[in-house]
């Protein structure tokens, strides 16, 4: 979700610097998709639709394919108000590139030992007495 506030902070500033924010929530809505469209592309997500209505959409959104609320769009001035709806808008219009979920590291740790048929635990790292000898040996020497 954090990825997604980013996002809205950034098209919050670029379009309250550009064009700024009006009393027309259909204005505001394609301002923000333009925007969108230019955030987007320097990162590593890609939009579901090419094109959203929203006139049609703030009228009958019950009978479109699209599944966004845009009703209860906040006012401008409130920018952390607005901001947080805004990522939760972003968060349904894009979905993450192949390239970044391979990104992610994997958070399970696999450990370095196993159990024998006997149940004793057996390290898989192999370790031969002589690399341990020479180890305590070079560290008494220093």
């Amino acid at each position: 979700m954090h990825q997604y506030l980013k996002i809205a902070e950034k098209i919050y500033d670029q379009v309250q610097s550009k064009n700024g924010f009006s009393d027309d929530p259909v204005e505001d809505l394609n301002n923000l998709m333009i925007e969108l469209r230019g955030v987007i592309k320097a990162s590593g997500f890609k939009l579901l639709y090419n094109y959203i209505n929203f006139e049609d959409l703030l009228m009958n959104s019950k009978d479109l394919s699209i599944n966004l609320d845009v009703s209860i769009l906040p006012k401008s001035k409130n920018k952390g108000e607005y901001i947080l709806w805004l990522s939760g808008f972003v968060e349904k219009l894009v979905v993450p590139n192949k390239k970044t979920e391979s990104k992610q590291k994997s958070k399970v740790v696999v450990p370095n030992y196993y159990y024998d048929d006997l149940g004793n635990i057996v390290s898989k790292t192999k370790n031969s007495s002589e690399e341990i000898i020479s180890y305590f040996k070079h560290k008494e020497t220093v």
